[in-house]
């Protein structure tokens, strides 16, 4: 029987090949990053190709520096995968759910929170931003004019987050993001997604 700690350090090593791998051509030599190249991680860890987008997309989130090379990379590795907006939405909505479940709901103000939970909250601003960033790319997936399809609002539902909050947090330009220190104020924000189930 397998223990429940040979099987996470597995299911650790399966992630960090799917991104290792991509980030061999990742952003530098993006053109060259191939359907065989998607196949080749698939039959090493036996993830279908929207879990393979799910698990950068989550690297992305919390590790990578977010700038025009990470989004350019995410969009070549969804056409790659054959995803489609359903899909997309889908993988958005999943991990919106398990960041609220892991940080709680949305909040701008934290007067009278611990240093580390403000440090908690911080994190997951800079996540929620760059999640809102995302969902309202066109290139991304099709931006659904009716507010109930609509996954920037369905993701600020998910967050517990008001109109405000996703205004004052939305990311205008990439290069704005830049400018500011995302970087410190996440902090560390969990690493690649080890909790989660490969089978998914």
């Amino acid at each position: 029987m397998v223990s429940p700690r040979a099987k996470k350090r597995k299911q650790v090593n399966k992630n960090l090949t799917v991104i290792e791998t991509l980030n061999e051509y990742f952003p530098s030599n993006r053109d060259a990053l191939s359907p065989g190249t998607l196949e080749k991680i698939r039959y090493v860890t036996g993830f279908s190709y929207d879990l393979i987008f799910r698990k950068y997309l989550r690297y992305l989130l919390n590790d990578r520096k977010f700038d025009a090379d990470a989004v350019s990379d995410l969009l070549t590795l969804k056409a790659l995968c054959q995803l489609n907006d359903d899909q997309v939405k889908d993988i958005f909505r999943e991990i919106s759910a398990r960041i609220f479940k892991k940080y709680g709901i949305l909040m701008t103000d934290t007067a009278g929170l611990t240093s580390d939970a403000i440090m908690k909250k911080a994190a997951e601003r800079a996540i929620f931003s760059k999640l809102l960033y995302l969902a309202e790319l066109p290139e991304m997936m099709t931006q659904e004019e009716d507010i109930a399809n609509n996954l920037s609002w369905q993701i600020q539902e998910i967050f517990g987050a008001t109109s405000e909050d996703a205004e004052s947090l939305r990311i205008k330009t990439l290069s704005e993001l830049e400018a500011q220190d995302l970087k410190s104020m996440m902090g560390g924000t969990g690493g690649i997604d080890d909790d989660e189930d490969g089978g998914e």
